[in-house]
């Protein structure tokens, strides 16, 4: 329940590009979860926060260790 502020749906679209991009990054072992919110950031002009190596020199990406 503390988390549900954060949550928010996403279509069909956004998730066929997140498997995509997945798909496209294979060597990088990237997780669903993380696929889907790094584009969920691309098309919502958001910065995507993460410490996961695969995403630091990605445009877009704020790489906090």
């Amino acid at each position: 329940r503390k988390l549900i502020f954060y949550c928010r749906s996403i279509d069909k679209d956004l998730l066929i590009k997140s498997l995509k991009f997945r798909e496209d990054n294979k060597r990088d072992n990237l997780s669903i979860f993380d696929a889907v919110a790094y584009i969920y950031a691309q098309e919502n002009k958001c910065i995507f926060v993460t410490g996961d190596e695969a995403f630091r020199n990605r445009n877009g990406v704020r790489f906090i260790k």
